[in-house]
């Protein structure tokens, strides 16, 4: 699958706080279990849809993970939720987007992150338990590979990668 974008996470943002700012997701934020990568790290980012997973109609989240495994999409690091919208600016005509990471427990069921596009940006958790189901047409967002960006693939796709140490901070 087409790398989408490609994003850092390990970055200059390190602790909760310095995420709270920009996002409302504090359940994620407060929880010992969020940790940004220890190195500044580069990963690709694929985005995809229930359906071009060769999925057909709805489908639960864990029949779209294991689909994902087995064309080599990983679960994205929690961090790439609150990165990718501060290094790139997203479309505000999406309704939303769906960050696939390992499900994570805080309050309640399983949950994943989700990014809210309109009428204003905003990450908030989605729970992904036995009654949710995602529709044909959901997008959603996966590590490509190992989650390492390639020399060949950054040199193919410069316009994919933000300027390294600078955010683009684009909210509509």
């Amino acid at each position: 699958m087409r790398i989408w974008k490609i994003i850092w996470i390990g970055t200059e943002l390190k602790k909760p706080n310095d995420f709270r700012n920009a996002f409302e997701a504090s359940l994620v934020l407060d929880d010992p279990k969020f940790v940004t990568a220890a190195e500044e790290t580069e990963i690709s980012l694929v985005k995809t849809t229930v359906a071009h997973l060769e999925i057909k109609g709805s489908a639960r989240y864990g029949r779209i993970y294991v689909r994902a495994r087995k064309l080599g999409l990983g679960p994205c690091p929690l961090e790439a939720g609150f990165q990718l919208p501060i290094q790139h600016c997203l479309d505000s005509n999406r309704q939303r987007l769906f960050i696939c990471v390992k499900p994570f427990r805080i309050q309640g069921p399983l949950q994943i992150l989700g990014i809210k596009c309109t009428p204003k940006l905003s990450l908030y958790c989605q729970s992904v338990g036995n009654n949710f189901i995602f529709f044909p047409s959901d997008e959603l967002i996966f590590v490509s590979g190992p989650g390492l960006v390639t020399a060949e693939s950054a040199a193919t796709q410069p316009s994919l990668a933000p300027k390294k140490g600078k955010s683009s901070f684009c909210w509509w």
